[in-house]
């Protein structure tokens, strides 16, 4: 496997599509300026990571991680190239990326040696290549981008692409925000953000591309998930901010006495190293009111899902009918979305600029759970009554820069989905599901019908966008072989009055388990829960 080499060295922002990178330790001096450059010439770049995912909750509870963890990124890349986004740069051990190169040809990949030899790593339980410690260095090297004028989309490598995001991203319903973010939401954590009133904001601090429809105060929790964000910040803004100190926190708890809870007894909570948690504080920490909105400092507003047009001038769904697409419209508008201000606590170079941070409506990033389940023929006539009969099997689209679309009745509205909290074997499965597991053409077909007897064993698929749709769940045949096949899916309206006869989950090891969790799939109110058994 040998990449096609460009003859000069890549010229920073020249546009045209992204070169091979040979890999290095960004450490290494012009190491980090030569992958950012080669790998994302137009200064819109995808930062991904995989390393080592040892930690107590996968040792134990998901060890199949372990070995998946390299299919998911090949599952991702294998999206992104359908979409004909090459512009991504893997942070990774040196091990894994001469792997990858020699592989996979992924001449794409970088590691590390930063904090190396930090004294910290040892009575943390901290080893080189372990995710905790990745996940603080890829947060480095995504603020020195933006530092030096790009743009960066982080994502884990369990999320799918089901269309570009950037025409929205640079639309104008997204554009005002300097940071974009999936929202953790549902069961314990409270609900979605609603519209309570609706008027024009005035002019404030936080840099915008113009005045904001707000509609309300969010009341309930504004958490954070990092596996999906977007930055276009720079130093001396408040997104850079809250990106920036999220790892300098890391720092100062790794150069402090290990966390021993008491419910460990005595053992080291590696787990309070985690990002996620330290970015939600440092938004919390760097807020600003807004007296004229009624806004307290950590709280958020609200817009409503109709404030402005979703995509870029000359763009639409990803779609082919503007009929289905002014359908998705709609359904997209009933998504309202948080947002706060940041500020940093001190200026940079003298500089200052209070940004706003979107908590991004959840059918552009969102979250799915999944549950298995036995006997989906059976479920769907249960529940649809002769619907199995003449359901049609989806194939993926054949077109240029297109994917495989979300399933059933989320055709064309998801785009990002997310599937944290579910164990990694599962979502392998659904992505096969899905139609979703690569970007392969020649795939099984069925007639009208006849898919749903494919296999005994089937994925029902929530998320926290459904609770808006007419159609609370879908139910997908999972493929009968480990061959690709086509996509064998329905949309159910609801699983809480189906009799428990007709409703049989199993565990991912493929053992019955009782079925009282799977109403919580509708809206996804299973927040981390089962996720490790089921």
């Amino acid at each position: 496997c040998q990449p096609a080499w460009p003859v000069n060295a890549p010229v920073e922002f020249a546009g045209g599509n992204p070169h091979p990178f040979a890999g290095a330790d960004l450490e290494h001096p012009g190491a980090l300026e030569a992958a950012f450059a080669a790998r994302a010439p137009a200064g819109e770049l995808i930062f991904l990571s995989v390393g080592d995912t040892r930690d107590h909750r996968r040792q134990h509870k998901d060890p199949a991680l372990r070995t998946i963890s390299t299919d998911f990124l090949l599952t991702l890349l294998a999206n992104l190239h359908r979409l004909g986004l090459e512009n991504y740069l893997i942070l990774t051990t040196k091990k894994l990326c001469h792997k990858l190169q020699r592989e996979h040809c992924l001449y794409s990949c970088a590691w590390t040696s930063l904090w190396d030899d930090h004294a910290g790593l040892k009575p943390w339980g901290l080893e080189k290549g372990d995710m905790f410690l990745m996940w603080a260095q890829q947060w480095r090297y995504i603020t020195s981008a933006l530092e030096r004028n790009y743009h960066v989309l982080r994502a884990d490598t369990d999320v799918y692409f089901a269309e570009d995001p950037y025409p929205i991203l640079q639309g104008p319903l997204l554009r005002p925000f300097a940071m974009v973010v999936q929202q953790d939401f549902g069961g314990p954590l409270g609900g979605r953000p609603k519209c309570t009133s609706a008027r024009q904001s005035p002019s404030h601090r936080a840099a915008s591309s113009g005045a904001l429809t707000i509609c309300g105060i969010h009341r309930g929790t504004a958490l954070l998930n990092i596996g999906l964000l977007y930055a276009r910040s720079q130093p001396g803004g408040g997104a850079f901010a809250v990106l920036n100190g999220t790892w300098a926190r890391f720092l100062k708890l790794l150069g402090g006495p290990p966390f021993r809870p008491a419910h460990l007894r005595g053992a080291v909570e590696t787990q309070a190293l985690i990002d996620q948690p330290l970015m939600r504080t440092m938004v919390d920490e760097l807020a600003v009111a807004e007296p004229a909105l009624g806004k307290g400092t950590r709280q958020w507003l609200v817009v409503p899902g109709s404030a402005a047009p979703v995509y870029v001038e000359g763009r639409t769904c990803a779609l082919l009918s503007d009929r289905a697409c002014a359908e998705v419209a709609v359904t997209r508008r009933l998504a309202d979305f948080a947002y706060q201000v940041v500020e940093p606590a001190r200026p940079h170079a003298g500089v200052s600029v209070a940004e706003k941070v979107a908590l991004a409506p959840d059918w552009f990033f969102g979250r799915g759970c999944l549950t298995h389940v036995r006997s989906p023929q059976a479920l769907l006539e249960a529940v649809r009554p002769r619907a199995s009969k003449s359901a049609m099997c989806e194939m993926p689209p054949t077109g240029e820069r297109q994917a495989m679309p979300a399933p059933a009745s989320a055709k064309g509205i998801l785009v990002a989905t997310h599937f944290v909290y579910s164990m990694a074997l599962k979502r392998k499965r659904t992505f096969q599901a899905f139609a979703w597991d690569s970007s392969r053409s020649n795939r099984t077909e069925y007639s009208a019908g006849t898919c749903w007897a494919r296999s005994k064993k089937g994925i029902l698929f929530g998320h926290t966008f459904f609770t808006q749709m007419e159609n609370k769940v879908i139910l997908c045949a999972m493929p009968g072989t480990d061959t690709a096949e086509c996509s064998c899916c329905a949309g159910l309206s609801s699983l809480r009055k189906v009799q428990q006869a007709a409703l049989k989950a199993e565990t991912t090891s493929g053992r019955e388990q009782g079925s009282r969790h799977v109403p919580q799939l509708e809206g996804c109110d299973d927040y981390q829960a089962f996720w490790d058994r089921r």
